[in-house]
């Protein structure tokens, strides 16, 4: 009996779910304290070997990357040698960071793989705006009721089993930050700007559907992050596309933000704390040696004010250093295929937190890769049919 497509379809799509599940068990998402440590590491080292067994062929550039994971790696295990916290978080990244090599090889030389996987992210990021809604629909009409038993820091914090929501008041009224089952609204800001902007021009099919979900999702988190990226994507995206008046594009959306930060417009999101965060680096860098600032202090270190700055680049220079946020840099542009829009989006996140500790901010990126990739390979065939060389009547 032959297997209609249709099924086979079906059931590659479940075993892809599956297989990727263990990166909803990481941060950004709030289902890590759900899951024993030693189960979650297992099944994420189980999803990095079946992407390293999905490919066989060596890249010339595959070696490059090997070493600069290698440079990594080691760094982080000399500046970590005094903690155990610093060691385990620095196998934790250095898997993150593999996780990340293992899949951009995958979805480059695996078809199958490469469809399912933006496949299940479009079907995720249409799924976590709707849901955001939802919970807050159930919370107004039922009230709290936390069915998964998710640990959010904060009495604000109201969980319902569409996600959490966190409680402001602005100006007396009380508003609801509605982010899934997210860390924070910031977090996710980051992907559903990321979504309109960059992926959803780039589908196939459902783009106007997804980009409105999205657009949804996004206010429902009431981040200024989310206001302010989408801003700088757009600007740099038709900067980059259009060269003409890019100057006053640019100027344009610096002039935007500006007005957005200083009026307070936001003064329900975590700006205020973030900026208090970022100052406290300062007192701290100044007792910090000229090779720590290289190579940095190590991870889990206290920074003696009951507080991290949670700002990225500042928070690398003090657990990373210098040197190893350089590489990092450098990994990030190799894995994404040097794409300025991909580049773009990971610094001006890097300004606001560090993403690339979570599995799921990879996958973004790589979906991105992907979907930029194709778009090129699509433009510059349709260029090659319509030269003068290879005319077609549909030129």
């Amino acid at each position: 009996m032959r297997v209609q497509p249709y099924r086979v379809s079906m059931v590659s799509s479940v075993i892809t779910v599956l297989i990727f599940m263990p990166v909803l068990f990481y941060p950004p998402l709030l289902f890590t304290p759900q899951i024993s440590t030693s189960v979650r590491v297992g099944l994420f080292i189980l999803l990095v070997a079946y992407l390293f067994g999905a490919t066989k062929r060596f890249r010339k550039k595959d070696l490059f990357i090997v070493s600069l994971l290698a440079v990594l790696f080691s760094s982080l295990i000399v500046i970590n040698m005094d903690s155990l916290d610093g060691l385990v978080t620095a196998g934790s990244v250095t898997l993150t960071l593999v996780f990340a090599y293992a899949l951009s090889r995958a979805v480059e030389m695996n078809d199958r793989i490469k469809n399912n996987l933006v496949k299940l992210y479009t079907s995720f990021f249409i799924l976590v705006p709707i849901c955001s809604f939802m919970s807050i629909i159930f919370l107004s009409i039922f009230g709290e009721l936390n069915l998964f038993n998710i640990h959010s820091g904060g009495q604000n914090f109201l969980h319902t089993p569409f996600g959490v929501i966190l409680e402001k008041d602005v100006l007396g009224f009380g508003i609801y930050r509605s982010f899934f089952f997210f860390q924070e609204p910031v977090v996710l800001a980051l992907f559903y700007a990321a979504n309109i902007f960059l992926v959803a021009p780039n589908l196939e099919k459902q783009s106007r559907f997804f980009s409105t979900v999205n657009i949804i999702g996004g206010l429902l988190t009431f981040s200024y992050f989310f206001i302010v990226l989408s801003i700088i994507l757009y600007f740099s995206k038709t900067t980059i596309l259009s060269r003409e008046n890019a100057s006053r594009r640019l100027l344009l959306a610096c002039f935007i933000i500006i007005i957005i930060v200083t009026t307070g417009f936001f003064s329900s999101s975590s700006m205020d704390d973030r900026i208090i965060r970022m100052n406290i680096f300062f007192p701290v860098a100044d007792k910090m040696s000229a090779l720590q600032f290289l190579f940095g202090q190590g991870f889990m270190q206290e920074t003696g004010f009951g507080k991290s700055f949670s700002a990225g680049f500042l928070l690398a220079i003090y657990e990373i250093g210098i040197v190893n946020l350089v590489v990092l840099m450098l990994l990030t542009v190799i894995l994404t295929n040097i794409s300025k829009h991909i580049f773009i989006l990971f610094f001006f996140t890097m300004l606001v937190f560090e993403p690339t500790k979570l599995p799921l901010f990879w996958v973004l990126v790589i979906v991105l890769s992907v979907l930029l990739q194709d778009k090129r390979r699509i433009k510059s065939s349709s260029i090659l049919q319509c030269s003068p060389l290879v005319y077609k009547k549909s030129c």
